[in-house]
């Protein structure tokens, strides 16, 4: 994993994202989400995946002749990964999605609607905090896997 992290890193400049002023970027709108606070589609008080994806011909519609949606072309998510508090930013598995927000397959849902109505999707990753319970750290310092 360290060196997938690695390569990433060094790599991003050669992929031509530093070295192109003129980038997508430059010409998006973007629109930030913190999800837990965004919409709530199954009334438990908790924004979630199904909420956003309910929302995006608010955000977007995919049709430039209306008005009527924010004309937003990126998004960028907060972090999505399971995590002891409430904001996300001590994750505790990168490969999984926050139950509250639902499930991977409602998180794809998303991700190909928001595609298919030409809406690239960011995900905000906090590669330098990780949350350890005790026992995880216990594990480590002695081996065991």
């Amino acid at each position: 994993m360290r060196k997938l992290l690695l390569f990433l890193c060094l790599s991003v400049p050669f992929l031509g994202f530093a070295q192109d002023p003129t980038g997508w970027w430059n010409e998006s709108v973007f629109y930030e989400i913190f999800v837990r606070s965004f919409y709530d589609s199954d009334g438990d008080g908790v924004g979630d995946f199904n909420g956003i994806t309910a929302k995006l011909d608010y955000l977007n519609d995919n049709n430039p002749a209306t008005t009527s949606d924010l004309g937003i072309n990126a998004i960028w998510l907060m972090p999505i990964h399971p995590s002891p508090s409430y904001h996300g930013y001590d994750v505790t598995d990168y490969y999984g999605i926050n139950p509250d927000y639902g499930t991977m397959a409602d998180f794809q849902n998303f991700l190909t609607e928001a595609h298919n109505r030409g809406i690239v999707v960011l995900l905000f990753q906090i590669i330098t905090m990780v949350y350890f319970f005790p026992t995880q750290v216990v594990i480590q310092l002695k081996g065991i896997q």
